[in-house]
């Protein structure tokens, strides 16, 4: 078996970097090396980290933000092997062990398991995947998910505090974009799937916390961040016809949530934008509809602030 090094990104995560650390530690396959990176945190996460001593290792930096963190983790790492979990995430016992087993043996790039969700200290998704439109493709094929690129374009389904990778597969696919500042984790899995092997257990070995701050999240950021990342792909080679009309149809959705998010912000000449390029992807009449009703208010509210102006100028 490869070397095994776990990252664990953290910022102001004192307390719960413990647990999560605790939780690999009592991994029924030990990791050999705990990389903690301390992301500039300014409420002694890293002197938290560094009490473990042994395998636990801590590494410093600015504050980057998870991609940048993640990233001095990979390169940091001894181990052939990858895995990474979220400061405020947790394992379940056998997550690593499980994890390996399936991607040594199937000559994988990537293996992920599943996750349920917690929030508030209650279960509110006791499985991530079930949830997920291709739950059934990746219970079928654990070993190697067919056209796993094209799927991940359309909706992610990998946790990342519930996977292992291989360190030269993560570096080869150029590591975690640093500049965006969403769905970065489905950018990075989307490049290793465009010529790695991935495979996938629907067995929950994985703890995700939420907090009502980031189950709320910035829906804009989240909507245009897919947006970026989806178009680097709408037209690839690589994808047959049909899923290309998929990846636009994702596209058009992804348009069409951004177009709302700007309607309710009240940003009518940013909300017609968007529907519009939504129904150029999709054909959705209720985007062409929206469209015209966001323009029709931009026109008031121009109309309305020329008015304004008007007034003034004759005083």
């Amino acid at each position: 078996m490869s070397g095994v090094s776990v990252v664990i990104p953290a910022y102001n995560r004192r307390e719960e970097v413990v647990e999560a650390i605790q939780s690999v530690l009592g991994q029924t396959l030990p990791p050999d090396e705990v990389l903690v990176v301390d992301d500039g945190s300014t409420d002694g996460t890293a002197d938290a980290a560094e009490r473990f001593g042994g395998p636990v290792r801590v590494v410093r930096r600015r504050n980057g933000g998870p991609s940048a963190a993640r990233n001095t983790g990979i390169l940091s790492a001894r181990g052939d092997l990858v895995a990474f979990l979220d400061s405020d995430d947790v394992w379940k016992p056998r997550c690593l062990e499980i994890l390996v087993n399936l991607l040594e043996p199937g000559n994988l790039d990537l293996a992920f398991g599943d996750v349920e969700v917690v929030q508030g200290g209650k279960v509110v998704t006791p499985s991530f995947l079930r949830e997920k439109a291709f739950f059934p493709v990746i219970k079928a094929n654990p070993q190697c998910i067919p056209n796993c690129f094209a799927l991940l374009l359309i909706e992610n389904f990998i946790p990342t505090s519930a996977l292992v990778a291989r360190r030269r597969v993560l570096i080869d696919a150029g590591l975690f974009d640093e500049s965006l500042r969403s769905v970065e984790d489905r950018d990075m899995w989307v490049r290793v799937a465009r010529s790695g092997r991935i495979g996938g257990t629907t067995e929950v070995v994985a703890v995700v916390r939420r907090s009502a701050e980031s189950a709320s999240g910035d829906d804009l950021l989240s909507s245009e961040s897919r947006i970026e990342v989806l178009s680097r792909y709408a037209k690839d080679p690589m994808l047959t016809p049909l899923q290309r009309s998929m990846v636009r149809r994702t596209l058009s959705t992804c348009y069409g949530d951004a177009a709302y998010i700007h309607r309710k912000n009240g940003n009518q000449k940013l909300a017609l934008r968007s529907y519009l390029r939504s129904f150029a992807l999709g054909g959705d009449v209720k985007s062409l509809a929206c469209a015209g009703m966001c323009g029709v208010r931009w026109l008031i509210s121009g109309a309305q602030s020329f008015m304004r102006m008007r007034a003034l100028w004759k005083v």
